[in-house]
């Protein structure tokens, strides 16, 4: 049974010293259990990397905010999906084609910190 502390003033009670009581409530405080003992819980784990693919974009695709002529990686599932629907071409021929025909940046163009 657990219960309230309450002091009464000195004057209440006839003594010069203020008297701590115990006053009984109807609460009663649980008892620590093994069932309420804090158990490590394993970590999930981290989904793996995604596999990215260079790929190089032969049509818009509003849908994935591509356009023509880019060149960027993609994950795999994407890149499947794009490249059966002939968005995308994956091959080292293309991407490596395109790389070599983007313009430069001019070095006005260049920002540095």
């Amino acid at each position: 049974m657990s219960g309230k502390k309450v002091t009464t003033p000195p004057e209440a009670s006839g003594d010069s010293q203020p008297q701590l009581i115990q006053v009984a409530t109807n609460q009663t405080t649980p008892e620590p259990s093994e069932a309420s003992v804090a158990v490590p819980q394993p970590q999930p784990e981290l989904e793996p990397e995604p596999e990215l693919v260079e790929v190089l974009v032969l049509r818009d695709e509003p849908a994935f905010s591509l356009k023509c002529g880019q060149v960027l990686l993609l994950d795999a599932a994407t890149a499947r999906q794009l490249k059966k629907a002939g968005g995308v071409d994956d091959t080292p021929a293309a991407v490596g084609a395109a790389k070599a025909a983007q313009p430069h940046a001019d070095a006005d163009d260049v920002i540095e910190d």
